[in-house]
């Protein structure tokens, strides 16, 4: 789970790939750490179960980004989809260098 850092981390680079203005980065950032503390909380609410945690996280994953799409033009969402595609790969690349191999 991405802590406050790497979440503001994630704002800035998302501010720059879609060039937001200083208003949609104040907007967008409010929605990723309200996003984030959502995380937090099912995080602790649902530990030790794996499936409960996952379906919390994707509610609240695709909550934020119907949120944040709201706020961005139609190139911009383009954009973003993209980054979401990229991010969904390298979490799977990562899960995969994980598993043990036989």
């Amino acid at each position: 789970m991405p802590d406050s850092a790497r979440t503001a981390a994630m704002v800035d680079t998302l501010a720059k790939k879609l060039t937001l203005s200083k208003e949609q980065k104040e907007k967008v950032g409010k929605i990723y750490f309200a996003a984030f503390e959502e995380n937090k909380k099912a995080f602790e609410k649902n530990q030790g179960d794996w499936q409960a945690r996952r379906e919390a996280r994707m509610k609240i994953n695709e909550k934020r980004d119907n949120e944040v799409k709201a706020l961005l033009t139609e190139e911009q969402k383009k954009i973003y989809d993209k980054f979401l595609q990229e991010q969904r790969e390298q979490f799977q690349r990562r899960m995969g260098e994980r598993r043990p191999r036989n």
